[in-house]
């Protein structure tokens, strides 16, 4: 849908999902603006009506747009995308140069109302210039060194997410998928370590937990599934918030995967009553509880984390998507009873917890976990829900 906008000749219109398709990230997290400072939050209420809140400088607009007219057209970048990328995507019709604040914009100067936040990413929005430069800054003294030695700003960054949650030690690697994979042979090795071995996972109906092997296995939709089998088995399927079939899990379950708000199920808040059952239930058989906030986490709900709605807590969680900002970033939060059984040599990754992507989240981190943020969130939330 195209409108025109009052601001410009340019025509203006929303990135949304296509005809069909379900949403997969809360309303409450189309608004996740942080309040600028000095500014109260209907002052940042109007600029989120405007568009213009964490927008670029005027000076730097105009720099910016000079040097993207000289950019390779979107029919030229389409076509040659269609000869040298793989199409796993299929095709995609827009072509973006650059972004401010909510908006996108595309070569010959159209911008779109950005509703889909780089699949629940772009927390502080595109080109927020404290987060601009926070990682320029990093960039120009440190961008990688692998985790054979350490950085300060991965350092930071642990200690911080384990300050403002329940975990006592953190892991960090890539994505989302590759934190949900670490969190299937922490919790493996758990058991192995305890001298009983367990294999079998539990997750539930419409749950979505990533694309590579294991987290894949996780995953409900068979349609996701089906080219790649074998996959890992072992792996039964619950129905979601009904606490009746959890007595399924049994002393054989190695762990239980959730998500506290399914995201690709439908956005689905699980209830407090039915997390209760399930901590219960774990602990009396000896699962592991895991909880995928890949989606719902930092912030999305109106709390930092998605099960502070809940009042429970796991003995893992996974996060990644907003972590950086826009930065590839993944991590695994565990209790000091699961951490204390892996060893050097478990697990590791050459290029997680770098210098520049940690530096990226925890300029975002700060911003996310700041309550003025949060309470910006949940008011935007009910805003688009009236």
């Amino acid at each position: 849908m195209a409108l025109s906008s009052s601001s410009s000749s340019a025509p203006l219109a929303f990135l949304a999902p296509k005809a069909g398709a379900s949403w997969q990230i809360p309303p409450s997290h189309f608004s996740a603006r942080s309040v600028p400072d000095g500014a109260s939050r209907k002052s940042n209420d109007l600029l989120l009506a405007a568009g213009a809140g964490g927008m670029l400088s005027a000076m730097r607009r105009k720099g910016l747009r000079k040097r993207f007219a000289a950019a390779a057209s979107s029919t030229e970048v389409q076509e040659l995308a269609e000869r040298s990328l793989l199409n796993n995507y299929g095709k995609r019709s827009l072509v973006f140069t650059h972004g401010e604040g909510h908006w996108l914009f595309e070569a010959d100067g159209k911008k779109y109302l950005d509703f889909t936040a780089g699949i629940a990413v772009n927390c502080l929005g595109h080109s927020d210039e404290g987060w601009v430069k926070a990682v320029s800054t990093q960039a120009g003294l440190l961008c990688h060194t692998s985790n054979l030695y350490l950085n300060n700003h991965q350092v930071s960054l642990g200690a911080k997410l384990v300050e403002l949650s329940f975990a006592d030690k953190a892991f960090f690697c890539n994505s989302g998928t590759e934190a949900n994979e670490a969190a299937i042979k922490f919790a493996r090795k758990f058991h192995f370590a305890a001298g009983k071995p367990r294999e079998k996972f539990v997750a539930f109906e419409n749950a979505f937990h990533g694309r590579t092997m294991g987290a894949l296995a996780l995953t409900w939709k068979e349609g996701y599934k089906a080219p790649f089998q074998p996959i890992m088995p072992s792996v039964d399927f619950l129905k979601f918030n009904e606490v009746e079939g959890l007595t399924a899990i049994d002393e054989s379950t190695c762990a239980v995967f959730v998500e506290p708000m399914q995201g690709e199920g439908g956005v689905v808040p699980a209830t407090a009553e039915f997390m209760t059952a399930l901590r219960q239930r774990c602990d009396e058989v000896g699962a592991l509880l895991i909880f995928d906030e890949v989606q719902c986490g930092l912030g999305r709900t109106g709390k930092l984390f998605g099960h502070e709605l809940t009042g429970v807590k796991p003995d893992l969680m996974t996060l990644a998507k907003p972590l950086a900002g826009g930065l590839p970033i993944g991590a695994v939060l565990l209790t000091e009873k699961v951490a204390a059984c892996v060893q050097p040599g478990d697990h590791g990754s050459t290029f997680a917890g770098a210098p520049l992507v940690c530096a990226a989240a925890n300029y975002t981190l700060g911003r996310v976990s700041d309550q003025a943020f949060l309470e910006n969130v949940e008011e935007m939330g009910q805003r688009l829900r009236t």
